[in-house]
């Protein structure tokens, strides 16, 4: 049996795993897998549950640096799960889904792929299509007369250029939502001015269980030599979160 899947994340990479020993392709439209933390680095951003908590029950990770994990160390986590679970041989990178259509004939699905790079569209037959490419990455520049004209550097958070380099520039940063929020602190010492333009306030909650956290030298350690300990950790967590 022939399985194609469009992969994202976590999703995508355990089902890829589940069933690698299959014939299996897998189509992913950026140049690296990772899905949301690949897409998602600008400065700031992490994730809002525990990164203990966070990954595969089947795959912990005891020495996670801090309570909540910057997208940089998820995104490795993701990358060396595909290492050590050699799945990069079944994964077509740079290839954007098009469509499917069922053939009745052949009990199974025509699929449209695109090469990202060169444009060829490319074709393929599988007998059980797999979608896990999420819905929330559809970013957009907002509806701003004149962007078009703009002399500066224009950066979105969902597509982020880690080339700028925003250090004594003037920064003008637009919304105050999760993403806004994360991004100010992380950017405000180093550049020389922040204009911010919020249409209205935010509105915070405090901090739902644990606080941020770095863990100490022997801190982690215990997490690694312990797996008891860890696993005890991890259920008055979301014993806390669950309360």
């Amino acid at each position: 049996m022939h399985w194609s899947r469009c992969v994202r994340s976590f999703d995508g990479l355990q089902t890829s795993e589940a069933f690698k020993e299959y014939s299996l392709q897998v189509y992913e439209k950026n140049s690296e897998v990772s899905g949301t933390w690949f897409e998602n680095r600008y400065p700031g951003c992490a994730c809002d549950v525990p990164a203990h908590n966070y990954p595969w029950s089947f795959e912990p990770r005891p020495d996670w640096s801090a309570v909540y994990a910057g997208s940089n160390k998820i995104y490795a986590y993701l990358n060396d799960f595909v290492q050590k679970c050699r799945l990069s041989k079944f994964v077509k990178t740079q290839h954007g889904f098009a469509g499917a259509t069922w053939n009745k004939e052949k009990g199974g699905y025509d699929l449209r792929v695109q090469n990202l790079v060169s444009g060829e569209s490319v074709s393929d037959h599988c007998g059980i299509l797999v979608n896990a490419s999420g819905i929330l990455n559809n970013w957009k520049w907002p509806v701003i007369p004149g962007i078009d004209r703009h002399k500066g550097t224009l950066l979105h958070t969902a597509n982020w250029d880690d080339s700028v380099d925003l250090h004594d520039r003037h920064v003008g940063l637009i919304g105050n939502g999760s993403s806004s929020i994360q991004i100010l602190p992380a950017i405000q010492p180093h550049i020389k001015k922040l204009t911010t333009f919020i249409r209205e306030p935010t509105w915070l909650s405090p901090v739902q269980g644990l606080e941020q956290h770095v863990y100490s030298e022997d801190e982690t350690p215990n997490f690694v030599t312990k797996p008891h300990t860890l696993l005890d950790y991890c259920k008055n967590i979301k014993r806390s979160l669950n309360g």
